[in-house]
């Protein structure tokens, strides 16, 4: 009996330290760019729990005849941007509204030696980033007076400028009501399909 008296103010002690847990805010936090190191954090409550820092190595110079120095495509790094942006959106369809972006800069800066090249970038960006921008804006909450962005075309600079930090917060209330339906979904998903054969 004493037995089961203690398992049960274990449970209840647990229930409410998750009661408890499930309004703090996790946080992931974002900061990139093409010449910078990279570094990706999470916290929970304001206390860091993981942090990946990944500096930028130089490229090792091999012992043949100089080559034509390769450019910095910024249409490329724009779009691999917009790519990671879908994955995440395309798997987390039930919390994206949930979502409260804390801070979003984002530096894109067009340049090139050649202005036409230029000015081709600076187009590409700008067909791309400001949908984004708006497309995060309808399915996150993101607000003017936290976004800074700085798109526009250097024609006296000789290589590009992209840089993201990003800090995007979520309740684990909402974490777990995701993970909750992602699961129920695929159960559901896998007892159809077995009705069907």
């Amino acid at each position: 009996m004493i037995v089961l008296q203690i398992m049960g103010w274990c449970l209840l002690a647990i229930s409410a330290l998750l009661l408890l847990l499930l309004p703090l805010p996790l946080t992931l936090g974002v900061k990139a760019g093409l010449k910078t190191e990279s570094d990706i954090w999470i916290s929970f409550a304001g206390l860091e729990l993981w942090r990946k820092s990944a500096p930028r190595k130089p490229k090792k110079e091999k012992k043949e005849p100089p080559k034509k120095k390769e450019k910095t495509n910024l249409s490329q790094t724009v779009r691999s941007a917009v790519q990671m942006v879908r994955i995440v959106f395309g798997h987390l369809p039930k919390i994206g509204r949930r979502l409260r972006v804390k801070r979003l800069e984002l530096t894109c800066i067009a340049a090139d030696a050649d202005a036409a090249d230029c000015a081709m970038q600076y187009g590409t960006a700008c067909s791309v980033l400001y949908p984004l921008i708006e497309y995060m804006r309808q399915k996150m909450r993101l607000s003017d007076k936290n976004t800074v962005l700085d798109i526009r075309c250097d024609f006296d600079r000789q290589e590009p400028i992209f840089t993201l930090e990003s800090e995007i917060s979520l309740q684990v209330a909402h974490l777990f009501y995701a993970g909750f339906s992602i699961i129920f979904q695929k159960i559901k998903e896998d007892a159809s399909s077995e009705g069907n054969r």
